[in-house]
Order: C-alpha cells, then structure tokens, then sequence
C-alpha cells in the first residue's frame, strides 16, 4: 500500500506590499490625528486661562457723600453717590445709576441699580402675570415667577423696610453675582421695580453704602 499523503500544515499568508503600505498609510493617519486633537485640546486650555486672566478682579470703592438728583421726567427725586456719574435714561420708563457711568446691566457689569417706573405696565408687555394686587409682596412674587426667576437661586419675597412707601424684596444669585429685586408702590399708585446688583463678594458693602440709601431716599416729586 502506498503512504497516504500526509495534507500540507495550513499556514497563514505573508503580507503583500499593498498590505503592508496601507497599514502604513493607516499609522500616519492616526498620527496626524492624534497631533491635531492634542493641538486643539492645548489651544482650548490656553483660551480658557486667557479668558479668565482677561477678567478683572473687582474690589470695593467706597461712594463719596450722597447728593440729591431729581428725575423731573419720572417725577422722582432721590439721592446717589457723588463720585457716581448721574442716572443714565434708558428711555420713557426706566434708568440705570451706575458705578461706571454705564447703562450696562448684563451679569459682567459693573455694581448698578436699574430703575423700572410704572413697572407692571412695562413687563405686562411682554409677560403674563398679574397686575392687580395691593400688596407689595404678593405683587411682587407674581412678578418675579414671570420673569421666571423662582427657584433654589432665588428666596421668597418678604416686606421692605426702611422706604416710606409699601415695598417688597427678594434676594437670588446668578453667575457669580447677587442680587436683589425691590417693588414698591408710590402714592400715585404707580409700581417702581429697582434692581439692584454686584458681585457677590462685594454685594454688602455696595448695598449697605449705596443701594439702600439710593432706594431709601425715592420721593414722588411734589407737583
């Protein structure tokens, strides 16, 4: 009997030179890749440091003496700073006292109180609240949940003191700043909305020294 034939072992085939070129081809590529993410991961990191180095850190300059200015077109008088430039008019309705001079009042601006008259009118406008109520504190929490600044950030209203007309407040912070919500009714029935804002590592000492003496001394001109 002849030997059976014993079957050749399976072996695995040598790679080709096309083979061999495209996986170079494929290392290169995903060199290139990993370069340009890391490129772009550094260039994002280094933006970040620069943005926040650009940012100035601002301290507590103390106000000079309070002096009178009177709003003959609001029929208002009230007191500000004298090292503060004059109240800033935004237009028919509303200003901004600023300690920059600036009618700014995004989250980067400079400390400011931003003054809205016959406010319930203005933001009925554009809003969908309630403007019927008498009492400052239910009035102005209908406000403030149509602004839709209810929340954990922000506290519930409470009772004003220290202005000769009804008002309410409510405290919140946002980005960094605090800030208060102030709604007061004048004589003349007419709602006046004061917003008053700073970092919130110089919210006091602005509030103590400026804000609520500002709000404080809010008078309805005499006709």
């Amino acid at each position: 009997m002849s030997e059976q034939a014993t079957p050749p072992s399976e072996t695995l085939p040598e790679p080709t030179e096309s083979g061999r070129t495209f996986r170079r081809e494929w290392l290169i590529v995903l060199g290139i890749f990993t370069a340009v993410t890391l490129g772009i991961m550094f260039a994002i990191e280094e933006y970040g440091r620069q943005s926040l180095a650009a940012v100035p850190t601002r301290t507590f300059s103390p106000p000079a003496q309070l002096r009178e200015v009177r709003l003959e077109q609001f029929g208002l008088s009230l007191l500000a700073p004298a090292n503060w430039s004059d109240p800033i008019i935004r237009d028919a309705h509303s200003f901004v006292i600023s300690a920059d001079g600036s009618a700014d009042t995004r989250t980067t601006a400079a400390p400011f109180l931003y003054v809205v008259v016959d406010a319930l009118p203005v933001f009925s406008r554009q809003l969908n609240f309630r403007t019927d109520l008498r009492e400052p504190t239910a009035q102005l929490d209908a406000l403030v949940e149509a602004l839709n600044r209810n929340g954990p950030r922000f506290k519930s209203s409470s009772v004003f003191g220290g202005s000769p007309y009804p008002a309410a407040i409510v405290r919140g912070f946002e980005r960094g700043n605090e800030l208060t919500i102030i709604l007061m009714r004048l004589p003349d029935d007419r709602w006046l909305y004061i917003g008053a804002q700073a970092e919130a590592a110089l919210f006091r000492a602005y509030e103590t020294s400026v804000f609520l003496p500002v709000v404080n001394s809010i008078r309805l001109l005499q006709p």
